[in-house]
């Protein structure tokens, strides 16, 4: 018993997450990697999508189509994918530790001349302790660190003054 397998052109299909998944197109360029072969980028592109997402893994299957014809990638391996996503926009990274997380969604608590403004945000990817801010803040803002249960939009703040890392 055997298999006829071709790979002079490879297959490779892959899960996009769900926060990345709208912006994956076919044609796009893409990158697979196999660490067994020397961290070399195998160049390829999207050829297709299932166009929705798994319900179970919330991904997208991917299909990207690489050229192979040192036959060096083999059917099998196990890679990684490099999709370069353009989002149309830069996002902000916070801390963590500024969220705040309600049934509404998340918020953020700014400071705006001496007040607490309660600010709706849009989350995209968690980085542990930080998060990027899709929409909702914009570079410079001031925003409450460890925020309490009990903060609300229009309490006076006075904001201190950062550490002096100078001093030894």
């Amino acid at each position: 018993l055997f298999s006829l397998v071709q790979v002079d052109t490879m297959r490779v299909v892959t899960g996009v997450p769900q926060n990345a998944a709208p912006n994956v197109k076919i044609g796009q360029d893409a990158e697979i990697f196999v660490q067994e072969l020397g961290g070399v980028a195998f160049r390829g592109k999207v050829t297709r999508t299932a166009q929705s997402l798994d319900l179970a893994t919330r991904t997208l299957l991917t299909e990207i189509q690489v050229v192979n014809h040192d036959g060096r990638l083999m059917p099998g391996m196990f890679g990684q994918v490099r999709l370069e996503l353009t989002r149309g926009q830069r996002a902000l990274l916070v801390s963590a530790n500024t969220l705040i997380i309600r049934s509404t969604g998340a918020l953020v608590a700014v400071v705006r001349d001496g007040k607490v403004h309660m600010t709706k945000i849009t989350l995209g990817r968690d980085y542990g302790q930080e998060v990027e801010v899709m929409s909702g803040l914009s570079e410079g803002d001031k925003l409450v660190v460890n925020p309490g249960d009990d903060i609300a939009d229009g309490v006076a703040v006075r904001v201190a003054a950062p550490p002096d890392t100078t001093k030894a």
